[in-house]
């Protein structure tokens, strides 16, 4: 989780040191589009990863590894083995990027360079928040507190894009000042309108249950709708988030999977057959104060052709209760 805002957030440090780096890869131009000498920031998904053979990279991220995909790659095994090949090509000289727990340091055995970074405490030598600060290897970046990309995730998202454009040589200023000014882009934790005191956000990118807990960090009196087409997950880690929410309505093919995984924490859920009856059902459950959050858990392919479509759905409900607001 977290690869299309790192990977857009490398790029615009790049560019703002005068660099013409391109994003590229899983957000959506294939690499063999660009000539071999164009400075690309490629994200990678496991499918991708898995079939490589002589890919090399100089700088190689890991964000974390959530259980995803395992409709796909059968274990979880087998998807952290295909997540830790973008590692396997790498020499003395290029630099492995890499989040500081367990997973993904086991992950990171290749003969690269290492940089440990954390989403808050800066790990010795490594990237992380330093007295207010992000902080690289090369030196400090940009005061985290200015980070217009609000919220854990993106913060820590910024970090590893932090370290990662440094060691491609962009000054620490330069890259903080790019980060500080970058906004996430569409169906990221992005707020959509504030009816009737209430604030609706659309996360459809959310997929998987990690990416659903991370956006409801520092959340609270949160409507959740969630559910769609599982991958193969286990939904009931979703209960964690019981302190941040008032209500959950659930969606899709999972909509069973979600009510069960509320079952025992007390958190009333209430099942809707489209997505416009679930806001308007959240819209009922949530007071001035609260957030109505679209972040399903889950894949959308039972409902729409991707979340892009789930979450422009989703956009357009929230206006149109936004008119009658009027």
């Amino acid at each position: 989780n977290g690869k299309t805002t790192t990977t857009e957030m490398t790029v615009a440090a790049l560019r703002a040191a005068g660099r013409d780096a391109v994003a590229a890869g899983n957000v959506g131009t294939p690499l063999v589009s660009f000539p071999p000498d164009a400075e690309i920031v490629a994200e990678l998904s496991s499918f991708q990863l898995q079939g490589i053979d002589e890919f090399r990279v100089p700088v190689a991220v890991l964000l974390n590894v959530a259980h995803d995909h395992l409709d796909w790659h059968g274990s979880d095994e087998a998807y952290r083995r295909a997540k830790g090949r973008i590692f396997e090509n790498q020499g003395s000289e290029d630099v492995a990027i890499v989040h500081d727990d367990p997973v993904c340091r086991a992950l990171a055995t290749g003969k690269a360079g290492q940089v440990l970074f954390a989403d808050d405490e800066r790990p010795h030598g490594g990237a992380g928040v330093e007295d207010g600060w992000i902080v690289v290897p090369e030196g400090r970046v940009v005061e985290a507190d200015r980070l217009r990309a609000r919220g854990r995730p993106n913060r820590s998202d910024a970090i590893a894009a932090a370290a990662a454009a440094c060691a491609l040589g962009v000054e620490p200023a330069t890259a903080g000042a790019a980060l500080a000014a970058f906004e996430t882009g569409r169906h990221r934790i992005e707020e959509i309108a504030v009816v009737e005191g209430v604030t609706y956000v659309n996360d459809s990118k959310a997929t998987d249950p990690h990416a659903t807990l991370a956006a409801l960090e520092g959340m609270h009196d949160v409507v959740l709708i969630a559910g769609g087409r599982n991958k193969g997950l286990d939904l009931s880690e979703l209960a964690a988030a019981a302190p941040h929410l008032r209500a959950v309505v659930a969606i899709g093919e999972s909509a069973g999977e979600i009510d069960a995984a509320f079952a025992s924490a007390g958190i009333p859920v209430e099942k809707a057959g489209s997505l416009e009856d679930a806001v308007a059902r959240a819209r009922e459950l949530a007071d001035a104060g609260d957030t109505v959050l679209l972040s399903p858990a889950c894949a959308s392919f039972d409902m729409f052709t991707n979340y892009e479509e789930r979450g422009d759905a989703f956009r357009a409900a929230v206006h149109r209760i936004e008119g009658s607001d009027q």
